[in-house]
């Protein structure tokens, strides 16, 4: 709330859908209903997504920015975000470089870790507009571009085209609905950190499992199916295009395994464990593994930077960025 108060862009407005929180949250908030810009709601208890749904349905604005409870904002996001969509009406979403913060909001570390566009390299250091289908790719085969949707701002007509967000699903269905959005729209890159990204114990997107990363697929592969008129005829002439568009969301499932010498060496009940598992559930891919020693050279563990530039010259997409200054 601090950091919402504190924006330099005063013209807003705070949609708040609280799930009948019990922990003070609710009382919390309400000391804030005398300020016009904040409007209050309280909705049934049915998911993070739910929530998100229930905010965007009740959104007046032009601009739309989920305001995650954990995550904060530098008081010139907004105005920097909303700006760079000002000047290029023609793009309906912006993101920016962001931080990772702990719980007591000290920036850490890990925020030089890997992140999903880390295939752009020194383009993250550059302000530029990028490829609609660049970002399709990274969204599907990365894990999501942005990483975390509170460094974005889009239109909202934008979800006229894309829909609201899958409810009651897996941790991270925002990047499904992410690569839809990237079908729609370019997107603007601000390398400043002007967002932030709260890593703790309990975020709903740490929580994962194999069942949880199957459903995944199984998503994917829905959103595959609903989009696949919007993609390029020259994807769609690939005979593979299915299965390599899947890549990344089987790439994902099986790392949820631990068949691999390591955890082999380290905790063999758990490698037996997976094992079983993928007997039962993958048969092939288990033969397959054990066939390859369990290393990590198999084609299935190749980087997923290399593998979304390799799609990226196999299928024409717009590459390199178009630089901006002044964005």
């Amino acid at each position: 709330m601090e950091s919402i108060l504190a924006q330099t862009l005063p013209d807003w407005e705070l949609i708040v859908c609280d799930s009948h929180s019990e922990d003070g949250s609710w009382e919390y908030l309400e000391t804030f209903r005398s300020d016009p810009r904040v409007r209050l709601f309280q909705v049934p208890r049915e998911g993070i997504y739910a929530g998100w749904n229930e905010c965007l349905r009740r959104a007046r604005g032009r601009y739309i920015t989920i305001a995650t409870s954990d995550d904060t904002a530098h008081p010139e996001f907004l105005e920097r975000m909303v700006g760079a969509l000002e000047r290029h009406p023609d793009v309906q979403l912006a993101a920016c470089q962001f931080d990772c913060i702990d719980a007591g909001g000290r920036v850490m570390a890990s925020a030089a870790k890997p992140r999903p566009n880390d295939c752009l390299g020194e383009w993250l250091d550059v302000p530029h507009r990028r490829s609609g289908l660049l970002e399709f790719l990274i969204h599907l085969i990365r894990g999501g571009s942005w990483t975390t949707i509170t460094s974005v701002v889009f239109r909202r007509d934008l979800i006229a085209k894309t829909g609201h967000f899958l409810e009651h699903e897996t941790p991270v269905v925002d990047q499904l609905w992410a690569a839809k959005a990237a079908l729609h729209t370019d997107t603007l890159w601000i390398p400043e950190r002007l967002a932030t990204w709260r890593i703790h114990g309990g975020q709903g997107s740490s929580r994962w499992s194999r069942s949880s990363a199957w459903r995944q697929v199984e998503l994917t592969a829905r959103t595959l199916d609903e989009c696949e008129t919007q993609l390029p005829a020259g994807w769609r002439a690939d005979p593979e295009w299915r299965a390599k568009l899947m890549w990344g969301a089987w790439h994902f499932y099986r790392s949820c395994y631990g068949l691999n010498r390591a955890t082999l060496r380290r905790r063999p009940a758990t490698f037996l464990a997976d094992l079983v598992w993928a007997l039962r559930h993958e048969p092939g891919y288990a033969v397959r593994r054990l066939a390859q020693g369990l290393t990590w050279q198999a084609p299935e563990y190749q980087d997923s930077s290399e593998y979304v530039m390799r799609l990226v010259g196999e299928w024409k997409v717009p590459w390199p960025p178009d630089k901006m200054e002044g964005i």
